[in-house]
């Protein structure tokens, strides 16, 4: 069940579309959300090589980022509570100084969920997305990390009713899924278990125990078998497309015939292209 909330509020499209999802699951679930800003104050202020004169520079320019940083995060922080207000949700804000993947992992083991744009940036100086902060969060995360895509063009994200789980049957998968039931993101849902390998039958065998945890506890469950011409993390994309899918489950970096999923381009790929939100553990 869900109780308490955890959104990252950053500098990206992909971040006001993961406020607006906790904001909807938050008041679905009547939990309570919390709203967190990162001032990477020492990131800012990292010594560095300087040349002549160059520390009295570096001096002015962090107190001026700096300033900047603190500046975005309040702006971030009254968004959210406005935001939580509008829609009648129980919230708070919370700012921390500190670098952004270790400040987060920090907060996290309080939360139930923790919501982050998949393009997440937070340097209030840069546009770019800090997929290093995001990498380094799921690789460590150990309750449920949802990563959330820009917000489509035709309206706000919904994660719908059709959820997709990337299954190995290992013992991250079955972390994995077993987050993914204890979150209540699953309550009404349909779900379908994708697995992969050489050999069919052993795949519906690894599908099958997945699919018995899911029925006990009394979801609707199908199974499929991914036995494709393309990459299985172009086969399993492809699957949730025509699933419909609003939400895909997998465990992060698990070392398995999908690990494929989660490594290198093979993680650009299922982030860049997934029809919907992610739901990863590892």
């Amino acid at each position: 069940m869900l109780r308490n909330i955890l959104v990252c509020m950053d500098n990206s499209p992909s971040g006001e579309a993961a406020l607006e999802l906790a904001v909807e699951i938050t008041r679905e679930h009547r939990a309570n959300l919390v709203g967190l800003a990162v001032v990477d104050k020492p990131g800012i202020c990292a010594g560095a090589a300087m040349g002549i004169g160059g520390s009295s520079f570096k001096r002015d320019r962090d107190k001026k980022l700096l300033a900047l940083a603190y500046d975005s995060a309040a702006q971030g922080l009254a968004t959210f509570a406005r935001q939580c207000s509008l829609h009648g949700v129980s919230s708070h804000g919370l700012q921390v100084v500190g670098r952004p993947a270790e400040s987060i992992l920090g907060e996290m083991p309080r939360f139930d969920l923790t919501v982050m744009g998949r393009d997440a940036n937070f340097s209030s100086s840069s546009h770019r997305s800090d997929s290093g902060v995001r990498d380094t969060i799921l690789r460590h995360a150990e309750k449920p990390v949802l990563l959330v895509p820009d917000t489509p063009v035709d309206g706000p994200l919904k994660l719908g009713k059709t959820v997709l789980v990337a299954y190995d049957g290992g013992a991250i998968a079955q972390h994995a899924l077993e987050g993914f039931l204890a979150s209540g993101l699953a309550k009404t849902c349909e779900v379908h278990v994708a697995t992969a390998g050489d050999d069919g039958e052993r795949a519906g065998d690894i599908a099958e125990t997945a699919l018995a945890r899911l029925r006990s506890a009394g979801m609707k469950a199908y199974s499929h078998t991914l036995v494709s011409c393309l990459p299985t993390r172009e086969a399993l994309v492809k699957l949730g497309s025509d699933l419909g899918a609003g939400l895909m489950v997998m465990g992060a970096f698990a070392r398995s015939r999908l690990s494929e999923l989660l490594h290198g381009s093979g993680t650009r790929f299922i982030l860049d292209h997934a029809p919907g939100a992610i739901c990863l553990q590892h």
